[in-house]
């Protein structure tokens, strides 16, 4: 008898473990967030960039660009 606790797994299908450690790996990139309109997302990989110093004047237009869809339009004028 079938336990529907538990689903069958087939052998010949690669492991959901195996497929997330590969995409913790890569890191994000701002255009994945804008295309998907994950704005938050965006916003929080930006101010992180922006700590570390690895920014440019693209990021900090990209970063006016999020935060003016978030609704935040005094962070978006700075």
């Amino acid at each position: 008898m079938l336990s529907r606790a538990k689903p069958a797994v087939n052998p010949n299908q690669p492991q959901n473990a195996a497929i997330t450690a590969d995409k913790k790996k890569s890191t994000p990139k701002v255009d994945t967030f804008i295309n998907n309109r994950d704005y938050t997302g965006a916003v929080t990989l930006l101010e992180f960039l922006k700590t570390t110093g690895k920014f440019d004047n693209d990021t900090l237009l990209w970063l006016g660009y999020s935060a003016f869809h978030l609704g935040d339009y005094k962070k978006a004028m700075e």
